[in-house]
């Protein structure tokens, strides 16, 4: 409060002489009593005066330069002095310029004359404004950049317009400097409503940068609020959040850069320029048709791949219903990779090709190049035809799947990926084969469905048939019971085809068990071990060295059964 009082007392001692020097001149102009003219020149000159000293007088109120205590702005003392020497400058040219310019004119001075000389002084007070902005040019961008460290209120629109500033902090001397230009231009050409129309385009182009910024802050909000997934979903659907956020930024980038193209169209409507017009009538309104057209394709497409793309992957992902976790088929794993490889080529061309024609540029040659390409290929390049063709149909009919254990074209092994053209086999020793498929004629898969594990047990000529049949039985009996490998692998009892045939003085048995796919080879050794064990309880001799053959498999017995195979290409 002292402060205040301060201040208001020190502002009625400088306007004191100020108001003596007014009073006076009046005084001093009734006692001489001049004629028309002279009174008017001198009139003229005693208000310039007064101009200069009312607005130096508010000036040192406001930047009190001499006193820092009661400078109602917070500035050093330097930048205030600075401040205040160069508003003396320019009040004083401008006042004693143009009403002294006023008064010549009275005292007969050419109106060309006195014209030429307003300009000049017009084109000095732009020019000494001009130098004023790049003397200040660093500073002010520092000051724009700088956080505010003031109420909260301050704090948080310095927060929300900390972008507008720095980038306002960058080309703030430019635009300055325009606008002096163009002040200049509408006083010097004394266009009709030239100050009205710079003033009404200066504040709607203010409004117009602050309300840009709340709107592009709203929409970035309820942006964030449109992609976030509910717990429930999210539970449902684990890479949902994941997959929706990925294009968070793109969007927010594409409405960004939307509402800055709209802020530039806006702004030239306001500064006299119709574009607007151009834009609904004119040109403009195909380009705007054709924006629009390849932004809807290009939102379709990826919402129409989005969609697909996560349906394909929760049917490759294991899922568990009602406590148990059920694994995608063979199958599944074999035809969706390549389905979805196939919907991203496809979305690809279209989208393409349909950009290319809304930007003007006639897809028909390409379309038929790639025809005439497209045939040449088909007629210099048949076996790659054929691998196309034949594994399209291989495909199809289900022969195989990734993970499976094959023979082909001599090369046998498990599936590790299946292309649109070529099968890729790890064998035995971890070897890759790849393999066309117009190398393909038969396929001999040992995985399909279920599998059975076939043995060849040779006992001595003398043996009891009937006491080795009932041995086997109660060997695959006891492994079910007490091998929980062997009994979760078999899918039904073990088959006994009896005596198969005699060679070299002894009697060969065949027996078969059913497994499950993949599962022959170990269930292969345990039964082995098990009939070994059983003959040896009950007594029952060998010819010579004990001989449990096995039929030869399709893949040697020490091949990795199914593993978790690779997506396919």
């Amino acid at each position: 409060m002292e402060r205040w009082l301060l201040l208001g007392g020190r502002f009625v001692l400088d306007l004191l002489p100020v108001l003596t020097f007014a009073a006076a001149a009046q005084i001093t102009l009734s006692l001489i009593a001049p004629d028309r003219l002279t009174r008017l020149v001198l009139v003229l000159l005693i208000n310039a005066n007064l101009i200069v000293r009312v607005v130096l007088l508010l000036g040192r109120l406001i930047l009190a330069p001499d006193q820092t205590r009661f400078r109602l702005v917070t500035l050093a003392d330097e930048t205030a002095a600075y401040c205040y020497v160069w508003l003396r400058r320019m009040v004083a040219l401008a006042a004693y310029g143009l009403l002294g310019l006023d008064a010549l004119r009275l005292l007969a001075l050419p109106d060309a004359l006195a014209d030429l000389i307003g300009r000049l002084i017009g084109l000095t007070l732009a020019g000494m404004a001009i130098i004023l902005i790049l003397q200040n040019a660093e500073p002010v961008r520092q000051w724009l950049r700088q956080d505010s460290n003031g109420s909260r209120l301050a704090k948080q629109m310095s927060e929300s317009f900390a972008a507008l500033r720095h980038r306002l902090a960058d080309v703030w001397h430019v635009l300055a400097i325009v606008y002096v230009v163009a002040v200049y231009t509408v006083w010097t050409l004394e266009i009709p409503g030239g100050f009205l129309f710079l003033l009404r385009a200066t504040g709607l182009t203010l409004v117009l940068l602050l309300a840009s910024r709340w709107i592009k802050q709203g929409l970035r909000h309820l942006i964030t609020l449109g992609f976030t997934v509910s717990p429930d979903l999210a539970a449902r659907f684990p890479g949902l959040e994941a997959r929706a956020n990925r294009y968070l930024p793109v969007l927010q980038s594409m409405l960004g850069v939307g509402l800055t193209l709209l802020i530039i169209v806006l702004l030239l409507q306001i500064w006299g320029m119709d574009s607007l017009g151009w834009l609904i009538e004119g040109s403009g309104r195909k380009l705007l048709s054709s924006l629009t057209i390849v932004l809807v394709v290009l939102v379709f497409a990826v919402v129409v791949w989005e969609i697909l793309s996560s349906w394909i992957e929760r049917l490759l992902q294991e899922t568990e219903h009602d406590g148990q976790r059920r694994t995608p088929s063979a199958r599944m794993r074999t035809l969706l990779p390549l389905l979805r490889n196939a919907l991203l080529v496809v979305l690809v061309i279209m989208v393409s090709l349909i950009v290319l024609s809304e930007i003007g540029i006639n897809i028909a040659p390409l379309l038929a190049g790639a025809g005439v390409v497209g045939l040449a290929i088909g007629f210099g390049s048949q076996t790659l035809v054929k691998d196309l063709i034949t594994g399209l149909f291989i495909l199809i009919e289900d022969s195989i799947a990734v993970g499976d254990a094959i023979e082909v074209a001599g090369k046998s092994g498990t599936v590790e990926a299946i292309t649109i053209r070529t099968i890729r086999l790890r064998d035995l020793r971890g070897a890759v084969h790849t393999i066309p498929f117009s190398a393909v004629t038969t396929i001999q898969n040992s995985t399909k469905t279920f599998s059975f594990a076939v043995v060849d047990v040779t006992v001595d000529y003398k043996t009891d048939l009937d006491l080795a049949t009932a041995t086997l039985t109660d060997a695959d009996t006891k492994l079910r019971t007490d091998t929980p490998d062997y009994s979760e692998a078999v899918l039904e009892p073990l088959e006994i085809f009896g005596l198969d045939r005699v060679e070299n003085g002894a009697l060969i048995l065949r027996v078969r068990v059913k497994t499950q796919p993949g599962k022959q080879w170990s269930v292969e050794r345990i039964l082995k071990r098990g009939i070994k064990e059983a003959f040896d309880r009950a007594g029952i001799t060998l010819p010579g060295p004990t001989q449990l053959v096995l039929q030869t498999p399709l893949v040697p017995p020490e091949m990795p059964v199914a593993p978790t195979p690779a997506a396919a290409d």
